[in-house]
């Protein structure tokens, strides 16, 4: 090709340039193909960034709607629980409000049960004085009843006395009468007696 070159000499400037033309183009042609599969590389890329980009969407998506309901479950567990909270205040508020109800009670029925027990003590110590003047009463009464027993026998006694004297006064006025009725005709009619 050398000895060709040189022969041709005028034509040696656009034999080069033609010969380079083949190689130009199958070297635009390496280059096409190289940059097509570049391209194609390229373009795969693209598209797999595309549909990691969707699936990073689909997955961004997925998140916040578990995380919204995350938050709405929260956010009804915090309202539940803040309710909780108040219903459990107003109970505590109910119990302790009764409690103090019951203390003032307890209280109450301390005063009472002291005020008893006084008023216990004074009718016990009042019984027992009772009983005791009972006690002294009733001897006294059965002193006076036994007395009385000896008064009543005694009267009986005496009654029996009485009507035995009145018995011989009653005898000895009829002897009496019967003397004095029998000196009466024994003596002279102009006699007093």
């Amino acid at each position: 090709m050398n000895a060709i070159i040189l022969l041709t000499s005028p034509l040696q400037p656009t034999n080069r340039k033609t010969h380079l033309f083949p190689q130009a183009y199958n070297d635009l042609g390496g280059e096409k193909a190289a940059l097509s599969k570049e391209l194609i590389k390229s373009e795969e890329e693209r598209l797999n960034i595309a549909k990691n980009l969707v699936d990073l969407r689909i997955e961004n998506n997925k998140v916040t709607e578990q995380a919204e309901e995350k938050t709405h479950e929260q956010m009804n567990k915090a309202l539940s629980l803040e309710n909780d909270t108040l219903e459990l205040q107003m109970r505590n508020e109910k119990i302790e409000k009764q409690y103090a109800e019951l203390k003032e009670k307890c209280e109450q029925l301390e005063l009472d049960r002291r005020e008893l027990q006084d008023e216990y003590v004074a009718l016990k110590t009042n019984f027992l004085s009772t009983n005791r003047d009972y006690d002294k009463e009733r001897a006294r009464g059965e002193e006076l009843g036994l007395e009385l027993l000896n008064v009543v026998n005694a009267r009986v006694v005496l009654q029996k006395e009485k009507d035995m004297y009145e018995t011989e006064v009653e005898k000895l006025r009829a002897k009496l009468d019967g003397k004095s009725t029998e000196a009466a005709f024994a003596a002279p009619r102009g006699a007093v007696l």
